[in-house]
This record gives C-alpha cells, structure tokens and sequence, in this order.
C-alpha cells in the first residue's frame, strides 16, 4: 500500500468521523484509484480502528433524536452517509412539542387557525416525523 495514499486517506479521515462509504467515495473520486487498492486501504483504516460505521450510526441517531427530528429525516441522514437504516427509531415527540412550541409560540397564543396548523404540519414533515406522529404532537401542543 502507497504510504502517500494512506496519508491523504488518513488526513480526510482526521478532519470528522466517515463512513466506510464515505472513504470509498473519496478514494474512487478524487484519487481514482482501483477496486483492490481502496479494499486494502479500507481494511487497514477497520483493523487499526479509523473506521466504525456503528458508532458513527449510533452517534447521527443520539443526536438528532436529541434535537428533535423524526425517524424519517434520520433514516435519510444515515442513507446519505452509506449507513443502513433498517431499525426502528423512536423519536423524542415531547422535545419535538417543545421545539413546536418555542418556534410558534407568538402564533399559538394569537390563538389556533388553520393557517398556523398548517405550518407545523409542514416543519413537522420536514424533521422526518410521519402523519401519525405529527398528530400525536399536534395534540399535546394543543394540550
């Protein structure tokens, strides 16, 4: 294995955690390098502990559960990273009533409209929360 290959590779490894995918893209592209080569160079990154892909998926779920996004935008979050999203993920709906509710709080104390519902439905769609959840914290923003 070309030590210059692994000093490039290991510097775009030093900058944040990547994926398995993430290295292979990056070797394919920006250093063309064949099949074999990247197959090497992706096993030593395993066995000398530059790569998890787990703990970098376990990581991407903490936080943005913890952030209050839903299980729709997370499985499309480890996608676009080349992680599997085959779990089950259950999203924190009581921080998402409290985002809710500090985003639109002017607007939920100007009283209820459809307009003001529509809203949340839509910033609620767009965290990855499904309709049934969406519900759910429409409810207990309600409440």
């Amino acid at each position: 294995m070309n030590k210059d290959i692994l000093l490039k590779t290991l510097r775009y490894v030093s900058i944040k955690p990547r994926t398995s995918k993430e290295i292979q893209d990056y070797l394919e592209k920006k250093l063309n390098l064949n099949k074999e080569v990247i197959n090497e160079v992706l096993e030593y990154l395993k066995q000398n502990g530059y790569i998890d892909d787990e703990f970098i998926k376990d990581s991407i779920i903490r936080s943005k559960i913890s952030k209050g996004f839903g299980p729709n935008y997370i499985k499309m979050k480890l996608l676009s990273r080349g992680l599997s999203s085959n779990l089950e993920i259950e999203p924190n709906i009581n921080k998402a009533v409290e985002i809710v509710k500090r985003k639109y709080s002017s607007e939920l104390h100007s009283g209820y409209n459809q307009k003001v519902v529509s809203k949340i439905i839509r910033f609620l769609s767009y965290r990855g929360f499904t309709p049934s959840q969406i519900s759910e914290i429409l409810k207990k923003v309600i409440e």
